[in-house]
């Protein structure tokens, strides 16, 4: 294998704790069976992070990755990844950014690096080609100044404009169990991965490089970059997403009643004027998008009036949309935004925040927290002040809120009551902004991601948006097979660290990644498109083993009861429940795992050349 085609073919290795660096020559079996990015952060993980560790332990480790075609002209293939140990699962956890950090750090010549230790003070790590610097971040530490600010002030310290920075606010260094890590506007979040890195000392990363990505064919690469642009440009679904980008399928998912409200109790707002494109629309300022990508799905919005008026900012996601919208039963668009920009600004993942607020708002309802408990706080539903004052204490950590900073599942411990009932969760994250109970597939990814509850470890476009081609939605038969495949070739793109919307839309299906990997590498193996896919298996399958050895299994892929034993209450999925065992049963047999305990079997690990972590597994008595 020539890993100057492609691959950077270097790991850089750093040890905060005692600030030594040493660089590895990337193992050529390795890349070759789990490609990059996700598949590359899971191997590493479970094999260098022993059983047990905590999380926010020295002994943890970090892992920033690209892949294969970052640095190439392969269209929004130049994202990055960071894997560890989740401080809020418990499990293997891997969350993704974009803007530019990812093709400047395989610009240093790094295909990744791993963090190690813990610094003695805050620190920030500064990479210019193969020049590593540890500076001193104690000026920029516990003062609650937001991220972008960070960004600015060690551009201007750095001297250097164009240096692409990764940092995590004051929720990463409170000990926030959600936080994310943020490089210009766009953050890898799920998780508490800015958690880990926090727990590290490790303020900043801060990238800048000369290098330049060698493809094996570099005429073939274009060719195809090409077509795929050209033919995605027709789509529907391009036009729909390349402006306004995600918040647009806000109202697809209301009509559709997958836009679940107050904290799931419901399944759709009666009233959902208020967040329509039309609504969205009138606060629009422009469309932004990430390196080398065709589709600029980020916006600017600007709210100008109200209550939360204020300068142009990032727009919030779907998934802030709803969490901070119908999840709350609030249709005020300014406090979406306003609430948006507290989470970026303290560096905390959206998705969670907005859900405990929704936890603890349904709490109040049934009277296990009082407004004494919530330092005063009148939680009702929609009262979307009330709601922001809860957010800043949580990423403050102040009152109550440094209760809630700890995610639904162990502030729901803290609180007890029967809490517990009411946390959105599965396996310690918090649920996305899909109906469980109304798209089954879609639901039992949830379920069964191995992550805990994420939307993008298998999205369903099948059921959500009939592509390739719909399918019944509330019918359980066939969706065990359907979601292994998709999350096995998930898996692929996401070590390819490809983003989720070409591959989720039908842009750049299996075949047309390994084409580009076969262009852009060179390596023989990653034109047969079935061999990717059995690495996408092998990918989620080594993820497994990690959560295993961890002491997951069956009993913790399961949706909370709220979605196995109560039917949906009203809109288009009325009456529908999660038929949990069912889909499991399903599941567990397409992938060749245990029925009974949801664990590989040693026949399945072998066959995907996962042998000595099987026999890891089996000397600990876990199958």
């Amino acid at each position: 294998m020539a890993f100057s085609k492609g691959y950077a073919g270097k790991v850089l290795r750093v040890n905060l704790s005692n600030q030594k660096i040493s660089v590895e020559q990337l193992n050529e079996r390795l890349a070759t069976l789990f490609i990059g990015g996700r598949g590359l952060g899971a191997k590493l993980l479970f094999d260098e992070v022993k059983a047990g560790v905590d999380p926010l332990s020295e002994d943890n480790k970090l892992y920033f990755l690209t892949g294969p075609l970052a640095g190439t002209t392969s269209q929004a293939s130049s994202r990055w990844m960071v894997v560890t140990k989740s401080p809020l699962s418990g499990t293997i956890i891997r969350s993704t950014g974009g803007a530019d950090f990812g093709h400047e750090l395989k610009s240093t010549g790094f295909d990744l690096i791993v963090i190690e230790g813990k610094a003695e003070k805050p620190t920030t790590l500064c990479i210019r080609d193969d020049k590593v610097e540890f500076k001193d971040a104690s000026h920029i530490w516990g003062k609650e100044i937001d991220t972008e600010t960070i960004q600015e002030i060690l551009r201007r310290e750095l001297g250097d404009e164009k240096m692409q920075i990764a940092c995590v606010g004051t929720a990463g260094e409170n000990g926030t169990l959600f936080a994310s890590i943020l490089s210009a506007r766009r953050s890898a979040s799920r998780g508490g991965v800015g958690t880990v890195m926090g727990s590290k000392n490790l303020k900043a990363i801060a990238v800048r490089g000369t290098a330049k990505t060698e493809v094996a064919d570099k005429k073939k690469l274009n060719e195809i970059t090409k077509q795929i642009v050209a033919e995605a440009i027709k789509t529907p679904m391009y036009e729909g997403f390349s402006h306004l980008g995600t918040p647009g399928a806000t109202a697809l998912m209301h009509e559709m009643g997958m836009h679940p409200a107050k904290n799931f109790q419901i399944g759709q707002l009666d009233d959902f004027s208020g967040l329509t494109p039309d609504k969205l629309q009138q606060i629009f300022v422009k469309d932004e998008g990430c390196c080398s990508c065709f589709i600029h799905c980020g916006s600017v919005f600007h709210v100008k009036e109200g209550l939360y008026k204020g300068d142009p900012v990032v727009a919030p996601e779907y998934e802030t949309m709803w969490s901070f919208g119908a999840n709350l039963s609030n249709t005020d668009l300014g406090f979406i935004v306003a609430a948006n920009k507290v989470c970026d600004d303290f560096g905390v993942d959206t998705i969670s925040a907005g859900s405990i607020i929704a936890f603890a708002m349904e709490l109040y309802e049934k009277g296990i927290l009082s407004k004494a408990d919530l330092d005063g706080i009148d939680l009702t539903w929609g009262n979307h002040q009330e709601a922001y004052r809860l957010l800043m204490k949580i990423v403050q950590r102040k009152g109550i809120g440094s209760i809630l900073a700890l995610g639904t599942k162990r502030a729901a411990e803290q609180i007890g009551k029967g809490a517990a009932k009411y946390a959105m969760q599965v396996k310690g994250l918090e649920i996305p902004g899909y109906e469980l109970r109304g798209a089954k597939a879609h639901g039992l990814n949830i379920a069964t991601s191995n992550i805990g509850a994420s939307h993008m470890t298998g999205y369903c476009t099948h059921e959500l948006f009939g592509v390739p081609q719909p399918i019944d939605r509330f019918s359980v038969d066939g969706k065990g097979s359907l979601t292994k495949s998709i999350q096995d070739i998930t898996a692929t793109y996401d070590s390819l660290v490809i983003c989720g919307f070409p591959t989720t839309f039908g842009w750049m299906v299996p075949e047309t990644c390994a084409r580009l990997l076969s262009a852009a590498t060179g390596i023989e193996e990653f034109s047969d498109v079935n061999q990717l896919i059995k690495a996408g298996e092998r990918i989620y399958t080594i993820e497994r083993a990690f959560n295993v050895r961890e002491g997951f299994a069956r009993k913790d892929d399961y949706a909370p009861e709220r979605f196995i034993k109560e039917p949906i209450p009203n809109g288009p999925c009325k009456g529908q429940v999660f038929e949990n065992e069912v889909l499991l049963d399903d599941y567990y047999q397409a992938r060749g795992w245990d029925v009974k305990t949801g664990i590989p079997t040693k026949e399945k690990m072998e066959e995907l050349g996962l042998k000595s972590a099987a026999e890891e597994l089996k000397k600990m008595g876990k199958m």
